[in-house]
């Protein structure tokens, strides 16, 4: 629940520098625990939406783009809400700079903080630490060429073990057997992730 607690972070930052950087004149208690309450509920509905959007899916299978994307996307959504709320509770003392502010913040923090994370999992993975065992089954193009994608970004984490097919094939790792084999083969063999890479005439 980081994410959470930084954007409590930068909701206080956010009144510092709108109310202390900006010298603004601050009408309403914005520290008070009416307005804590409704930044929590801002939270769990980010967390939501966080999880909606598929933010904590597994960073292997998403790029930090999409991630980026969703994160501010949740975040303008949210900021929609705090908004609709606002007015209909005919609370206009709320300084909208500052709501702006909180959003920017808010959604850089989190964003820097997932960008940090990856790039530290991503060296932790070339050091070969926090790795996928996979192993191929199929000797064919599309393995060869799944096993050039592995090795050409290491800091995905998948480490291709071997492979199941016809012997010889260069680039896949230990061969393990051939097709006919893959049932006592795999009885034998502990991997994370088995890859069907069968060619048209396999």
């Amino acid at each position: 629940f980081s994410d959470v607690a930084l954007t409590f972070l930068a909701y206080f930052a956010a009144i510092g520098i709108r109310f202390g950087v900006m010298d603004g004149v601050q009408t309403v208690n914005l520290r008070s625990m009416e307005y804590i309450q409704l930044i929590a509920l801002y939270s769990a509905a980010e967390l939501i939406l966080f999880y909606m959007m598929r933010v904590y899916v597994p960073q292997r299978y998403r790029r930090i783009d999409q991630e980026l994307f969703s994160i501010f996307l949740a975040n303008g959504i949210c900021l929609l809400l705090l908004v609709t709320w606002l007015y209909l509770r005919h609370i206009s003392d709320v300084s909208r700079i500052m709501i702006v502010i909180f959003y920017g913040l808010s959604s850089g923090m989190i964003g820097l903080k997932h960008i940090l994370v990856r790039l530290a999992m991503r060296y932790i993975r070339r050091m070969g630490f926090n790795q996928k065992h996979v192993i191929l089954v199929g000797n064919g193009s599309l393995a060869v060429q799944y096993a050039k994608n592995v090795q050409d970004n290491p800091q995905m984490g998948f480490c291709v073990d071997g492979y199941i097919g016809e012997e010889g094939t260069h680039g896949l790792g230990t061969w393990f057997g051939r097709l006919s084999q893959v049932k006592e083969i795999l009885e034998g063999k502990e991997a994370d992730e088995l890859v069907i890479a069968l060619a048209s005439d396999q």
